[in-house]
């Protein structure tokens, strides 16, 4: 009798644990960081250390994160990989380059930009222009 019962057990406890790691699996969702890391060294070293966290974070709350300084990457097809867009340090230069930026934040994507990426004070036309909900958060240094 209590072997019948172990070997049900078994069964249902390795299909329950296959079915969880296969849900957790599919549930991954994938950041991509694109950065410069030229120009300025409070932008070079937040890439450095940006580029230690992300990877921590990611391995810790389960989810890919690649980073890549070709921007020629920043189009349709490469970005239909990811759900999540990072720009460390800049934002694209290239015409091109932000309209695929623009087609997918209007296709459901995710976006977040740090130091000149999030905020410049320099006159221009990307990323200000668009229609969609960009958010900018300021915060003070507390040195």
């Amino acid at each position: 009798m209590y072997r019948p019962f172990c070997l049900v057990f078994l069964v249902v406890a390795s299909l329950t644990f296959l079915q969880t790691g296969a849900q957790k699996k599919s549930s991954r969702f994938k950041v991509i960081a694109f950065y410069t890391e030229r120009n300025d060294l409070a932008h070079i070293s937040f890439v450095h250390e940006a580029n230690k966290w992300f990877p921590k974070m990611a391995a810790q709350y389960d989810f890919d994160y690649d980073s890549t300084n070709d921007w020629s990457k920043l189009n349709t097809d490469f970005l239909s990989q990811y759900q999540v867009v990072l720009f460390l340090d800049t934002r694209p230069d290239a015409p091109e380059q932000r309209t695929a930026f623009e087609k997918y934040m209007d296709n459901g994507g995710a976006w977040m930009g740090f130091h000149f990426a999030g905020f410049a004070l320099t006159p221009s036309e990307f990323p200000q222009n668009w229609d969609c909900t960009i958010m900018n958060l300021s915060v003070r240094d507390n040195m």
